[in-house]
């Protein structure tokens, strides 16, 4: 991709050029791998970038707090005739999972996340009640933000989604996002855009649809599709039948179908990537019988290759 070199990540790059000014408020830390600059290239394309994540003892709901009073700011201040996107990215949810007095909304809750104490359901239940404070703390914040376009006069004439990278477990041996389960795999995408009609929908989707989807209802061409294997969800839906879940240290991952899951050990080459088949699952994670059969006749192959065109099975 050198000829994208220096630039914004593609989306970014495809708002700008359509005229959108682009804001980013985020509350965690975004130099940690480069991952800044791979965000925001080494051009002009973002025009406003804050992170309130310091390097401290400081809780995420403080930095959360932060990235919000950043935010309504910026839309307190905006010219509201001039097309914009913001990316507003929150980390209260994150582990330890935290949230401010007024966010409480589960007791009784853990004070400390310890993972070597959490060896059975009781003590699992009482990290996830801490886990619903610390959503209720992202809620509010969100509210802050929608209160604040509402009190420009914008909030009728503002597509909002909210998405998250993955869920959480609370389940003796499956905790936090740490291995694949249905729990880390399904996560929320939702959506407000004026001129649609409401719907929802039980289509298989991943977050590399969020872009094609937001690019397809703003009416903006996207790049070529040698730089997204993603599409639109919006209706009709275009036969979204299968996505594809990395484990996050992307040893592993998992092929979901619409009646089956496939597991994968990855490997990681310098040109190639092999996915090798580890099991097969229905979309509760109860290992399938008959593996040997789904891996025989499903079109696992035909799936994974519409996602990852480069990759290897053997």
């Amino acid at each position: 991709r050198a000829e994208f070199e220096g630039l914004a990540a593609w989306p970014l790059e495809v708002l700008h050029k359509a005229g959108y000014r682009i804001w980013i408020s985020s509350s965690t830390d975004m130099e940690a791998n480069l991952y800044t600059r791979r965000l925001l290239g080494t051009g002009e394309t973002v025009d406003r970038f804050y992170m309130a994540y310091e390097p401290a003892d400081t809780m995420r709901n403080v930095w959360d707090n932060m990235a919000t009073d950043n935010l309504v700011s910026w839309i307190g201040e905006m010219e509201t005739s001039e097309p914009h996107y913001m990316l507003y990215q929150l980390d209260s949810t994150h582990w330890d999972y935290y949230f401010d007095e007024d966010a409480v909304i589960a007791e009784p809750y853990s004070e400390i996340v310890r993972p070597s104490k959490l060896r059975s359901q009781e003590a699992l239940d009482l990290v996830y009640a801490r886990y619903l404070n610390s959503a209720r703390q992202v809620d509010n914040n969100l509210k802050r933000v929608l209160d604040a376009l509402k009190a420009r006069g914008i909030y009728e004439n503002t597509a909002i989604i909210v998405v998250s990278d993955h869920g959480e477990g609370f389940r003796v041996g499956k905790v936090g996002h740490s291995m694949l389960q249905k729990q880390t795999r399904q996560i929320p995408l939702i959506m407000k855009l004026p001129g649609v009609e409401a719907f929802a929908s039980d289509a298989i989707v991943s977050p590399r649809d969020l872009y094609p989807t937001l690019h397809d209802y703003l009416g903006l061409t996207s790049l070529p599709d040698r730089f997204t294997l993603g599409s639109s969800v919006l209706p009709p839906l275009k036969g979204k039948n299968v996505a594809i879940t990395f484990h996050g240290t992307t040893k592993q991952a998992d092929l979901t179908l619409d009646s089956m899951l496939f597991r994968f050990d990855v490997r990681f080459d310098e040109d190639d990537v092999t996915f090798t088949p580890s099991g097969v699952f229905d979309h509760e994670d109860q290992p399938l019988l008959n593996a040997e059969d789904h891996l025989k006749n499903a079109p696992w192959r035909e799936a994974l290759d519409s996602l990852m065109p480069s990759v290897k099975s053997p």
